[in-house]
């Protein structure tokens, strides 16, 4: 006999069963349970009947994705006050995709949660009865798809008279279908959210008169693909056709079943107020347990990609591109029913693990041709050795090997930007880290031979934070140096003993424990490793015996050994590019990088050739898509570019970023969009006015919107944009100040912060990309550099150091890579030259190189190659290389001879792309001279060289100009009209447009402040 508290249960459980699928329980009798009864049963219908509809109208199409979501607020006025707890708890746990969960506080919520509520399986099964070439992601895995085959036709018998009888009519067998399959799922959903078994069936008495014996070719089933478990069926008639729905309807309640009613993961537990994911739960079904969620218990049992490899928090792969996603495309689940395919922007972290060095480099990728722009820096802890991010990029993690820790770090797939988590301590000497499959652990080896061991983590799935597991360190070979998990996430491999020892560990996929270390084989002295994505090929790259060594790798991980192959002098890391059908070595004597053609069968190498990289290679990458190779060059500090020759995998250079010191092992995200910057801000500081003009920009047209001012101190004189957007300095020439600002999110407006003290006469202010340090050069007494510490999260400045300058600075600049900065001296004719020290933000003076006649204003390739000044007495333009190591690394070298400008240069801007250079050429100030008021225009080459390109006359005394960050567009400064003109820049670099705005009273400086589109 139930109890009373037994009875409330199992009246609960039924009004959330009416909820969810129009259900109409016998204990639901209040007026909010009959009203959300009708409307989600009649919303079930609707859905159903225009999926049928969508799908038969466009069989190839993605009808699955057809919504119908139309619930009146109004029809569900009983649903208030108590009733709602009762069915719904106060929570909507509808995962459709584009719902949100969220409190259900009135019929308005209710109706939301209605239309987020009709389960999304009844897509997969009107997908596989009409649209069967192209399933939806909730069908899960199709076993196996009968071949598409055509319904003969039936050709009509010759009668004396043709017959008005009512026969077959593929609009009323539509109209039908749709009817009676929408009431047979609404009647196997009740079942099943019942824990009952699923009895629906379709009538036949009802299909038979418009539909007759065979399914019209019209409607186009073509057979059973044996979705959602069900048993393909090639049987195209209308039996074959009934057969098929109820094994789908039935299948599809079930899984609605597991993913909404508690209890049913596989567990036997239940955690009201809902289901939390455990990591024991198994789904009856070919679909797997979602992660838990900051918002919704509920546990949720699915296989979003469709791909038929169910992972733990199962992600999109490679081998989901069948069901829509493509190899670019970062796939997260929305829901317990989909897959959905959100391309981000492609970024690359790489470990910098140079002396002193201690960062963790972030490069934007644009995926047009590969190229790595560096966009900004973390700290790391000593000597990085490795880096790699959660399956999911929302976390890296940094293996630190002199401070013996893990560096935690947070990553925004959007913008691209790092964020500090702080570190946790691993154990002597980590030099790799490797994150599971699942997303759930990680795992460090310790190549100390003191330690000799590996220490595994678990991460917080929503901190990204990593805690130890019980029971770590576990041991290894002697000094383990490098991991290679399994896709599996069963087992994982590691170098041992000076890299002669290859081992084997278990991994329990519950707890993260690992096993005890097995020697699977004895390499002569192997450096680096590496799985394909399938988990059935691993490669080693044996340094000493300079081969590349390759193991057929089973379900167990066990290996069978496979020819070597040569590769070069000093082979230290390889690469599998996606689909696995080629691979790539670098070897570090011989400064090369070889390519392979891949037989994953077994495990067979076959030589592609291979081009030189640079000296002393340190680690090689396949970008995401397969159509880049990258190689860390440590003794250089740059990265290395190559296109992979789709056919035949060959590699062909394309270009080299500079790095920071010691670039060595590089993780890539999976985005495939371009790093789209917009300019979204522009801000010009008026020195006549003593304010800072504030524009909003249309990232359309470029087109400038003024938005208001804000108060600056006295004579501003330069501004400068921290590189997330969220901060705005400008030096007060006159007052002896920088006045900081926060950016207000969508508006662009500036909130004063307080001022920071700083010498007499600021002219000139940078911002290093990491967004860490502020660097100010002032031309009162004392000549000095000041460098500040930026507070990260209010903007604030800190005093670090006063550098002190033999001469009045006119301009100062941080390189792309934030190691250099450089200081233009006017009054002698220098450009001078300071090593940012790494992880104080301190100078250190490199020395002076000579320039043309009264160097004023500086710009950076976006590379970090390539220097650029503009002398304003000389009336000339100089392009620079900076040099990237040794000990003469920072100092510039000229690239060809000076380039003529308009009269008195004062400003200059490199467009992002790095192929044109924009310098404005305003005259003296005084008006003693009165300059050429113009733009003058350059191409770079590939060698950082300049060539004149045009001309662009403009407004009076063009004091500033900046490109913004997308490069479509340059703004100019005018000082004489006291406004700002907007320019478009075409496809060869010249420029169009110059609508003008006011700005305040004599505008000297500007800077946009950009968004990632």
């Amino acid at each position: 006999m139930l109890t009373s508290a037994r009875l409330r249960a199992a009246a609960g459980l039924g009004a959330l069963a009416c909820a969810l699928a129009g259900a109409s329980p016998a204990a639901a009798r209040s007026s909010c349970a009959t009203q959300v009864n009708a409307a989600a049963g009649g919303l079930a219908l609707a859905r159903l009947t225009a999926a049928v509809k969508s799908c038969t109208q466009s069989p190839s199409g993605i009808c699955f994705l057809v919504h119908s979501r139309a619930v009146r607020a109004r029809s569900l006025k009983g649903c208030k006050g108590a009733l709602l707890q009762t069915l719904f708890g106060n929570r909507c746990v509808a995962r459709e995709p584009g719902c949100a969960p969220g409190t259900v506080a009135g019929p308005d919520d209710v109706a939301r949660c209605l239309a987020c509520s009709v389960p999304p399986e009844v897509d997969c099964a009107t997908a596989a009865l009409f649209a069967s070439v192209n399933l939806p992601l909730s069908c899960g895995a199709v076993t196996a798809a009968p071949a598409a085959t055509a319904v003969p036709q039936v050709a009509a018998k010759t009668k004396k008279k043709k017959k008005k009888k009512k026969g077959p009519n593929a609009q009323k067998c539509l109209d039908t279908l749709a009817r009676e399959l929408g009431r047979t799922a609404q009647q196997d959903l009740r079942a099943a959210l019942r824990g009952q078994t699923p009895g629906g069936a379709l009538r036949s008495s009802k299909l038979g008169p418009p539909c007759g014996k065979r399914i019209p070719d019209t409607l186009g089933y073509q057979g059973c693909p044996g979705a959602l478990g069900c048993a393909p069926d090639a049987d195209a008639s209308r039996a074959g056709f009934e057969r098929c729905a109820n094994c789908l309807l039935g299948a599809a309640a079930v899984a609605v079943a597991a993913r909404t009613r508690p209890g049913l993961c596989g567990n036997g537990k239940l955690d009201p107020p809902g289901e939390r994911c455990e990591s024991d739960d198994v789904c009856t079904l070919p679909l797997h347990c979602g992660p838990p969620s900051p918002h919704i218990t509920q546990c949720t049992c699915f296989d979003p990609c469709g791909d038929g490899i169910v992972e733990p928090y199962e992600q999109c792969d490679p081998a989901a591109t069948v069901t829509g996603c493509d190899a670019q495309s970062s796939c997260l689940a929305s829901g317990a029913h989909a897959c959905t395919c959100v391309t981000y922007p492609r970024f690359a972290l790489v470990a910098n693990a140079g002396a002193g060095d201690d960062t963790v480099s972030l490069f934007r990728v644009d995926v047009s041709n590969g190229t790595l722009v560096p966009s900004g820096w973390a700290r790391g802890g000593g000597m990085p050795q490795a880096v790699a991010l959660d399956p999911l990029a929302r976390f890296a993690y940094v293996a630190d090997k002199t401070d013996n820790a893990v560096t935690m770090l947070t990553f925004d797939r959007v913008t691209g930007a790092l964020g500090a988590l702080g570190s946790i301590p691993a154990g002597l000497g980590p030099t790799d880290v490797a994150v599971d499959p699942s997303g759930r652990f990680v795992y460090v080896p310790n190549s100390n031979p003191l330690a000799s061991t590996i220490s595994a983590y678990a991460i917080d799935a929503r901190t990204g934070v990593l805690a130890e597991i019980a029971g770590s360190p576990f041991p290894a070979g002697m000094g383990p140096t490098a991991l290679a998990i399994h896709p599996s996430g069963t087992f994982l491999f590691a170098l041992a003993e000076g890299g002669t020892a290859l081992e084997r560990l278990g991994i329990d996929p519950t707890s993260g424990t690992l096993g005890a270390p097995l020697v699977v084989f004895n390499p002569t002295g192997a450096a680096g490793l590496v799985l394909d994505s399938t988990g059935r090929v691993l490669l080693v790259a044996d340094q000493a015996a300079n081969l590349v060594r390759a193991y057929v790798v089973d379900a167990g991980g066990g290996i069978a050994a496979a020819a070597p192959v040569a590769a070069g002098t000093g082979p230290v890391a390889a690469a599998v590019a996606p689909g696995s059908r080629f691979a790539y070595v670098a070897s570090a004597t011989s400064g090369d990088v070889f390519a392979f053609r891949l037989d994953p069968s077994i495990g067979a190498l076959v030589p592609l050739g291979s081009v030189p990289a640079g000296a002393n290679p340190s680690a090689v990458a396949v970008d995401p898509s397969g159509a880049f190779v990258y190689v860390s060059l440590r003794d250089a500090a740059e990265v290395a570019s190559f296109a992979v020759d789709a056919a035949s995998g060959g590699l062909v250079r394309t270009g080299t970023s500079r790095a920071r010191l010691g670039p060595g092992p590089m993780v890539f995200t999976k985005g495939g969009t371009p790093v789209t910057r917009v300019p979204a801000f522009t801000y010009v500081a008026n020195q006549g006015s003593n304010d800072v003009s504030v524009f909003h920009v249309d990232s359309t047209t470029g087109a400038l919107a003024a938005s208001g001012k804000s108060n600056a101190g006295a004579a501003p004189s330069a501004v400068a944009a921290h590189p997330s957007g969220r901060f705005v300095y400008v030096t007060n020439q006159t007052g002896g100040t920088i006045s900081t600002y926060t950016v207000t999110n969508g508006t662009g407006a500036l909130t004063a912060g307080a001022a920071a003290p700083t010498d007499p006469t600021p002219v000139s202010i940078a911002v290093d990309p990491g967004g860490f340090y502020a660097y100010v050069a002032t031309r009162g007494p004392g000549n000095n550099l000041r460098s500040y510490l930026i507070d990260g999260a209010s903007g604030a400045l800190a005093p670090l150091q006063t550098q002190t300058n033999v001469v009045p600075p006119a301009a100062v600049l941080v390189d792309p890579t934030g190691r250099f900065l450089y200081v233009a001296d006017d009054t002698i004719n220098m450009v001078t030259a300071y090593v940012i020290i790494p992880g104080s933000g301190l100078l250190s003076l490199r020395g002076t190189v000579a320039t043309g006649m009264s160097p004023g204003a500086l710009a950076a390739h976006p590379s970090g190659r390539f220097l650029y000044v503009a002398n304003a007495t000389s009336n000339d333009v100089r392009a620079y290389d900076i040099v990237g190591v040794g000990a003469g690394s920072g100092l510039i070298t000229p690239i060809g001879g000076s380039v003529a400008a308009g009269t008195r240069p004062r400003t200059l801007a490199v467009d992002p792309s790095g192929r044109f250079l924009y310098a404005g050429n305003p005259g003296s100030l005084d008006n003693s001279d009165p300059g050429s008021n113009d733009v003058s225009i350059f191409t770079i080459g590939a060698d950082g060289g300049l060539a004149p390109l045009d001309t662009l006359p403009v407004g009076e005394k063009p004091t500033a100009l900046v490109v913004d960050p997308s490069g479509r567009f340059v703004y100019v400064a005018s000082a004489t009209f006291d406004d700002a003109l907007a320019y478009t820049i075409a496809p060869n670099g010249t420029l169009t447009g110059g609508k003008s705005v006011p700005a305040g009273a004599d505008p000297v400086a500007i800077a946009v402040v950009g968004t990632i589109n």
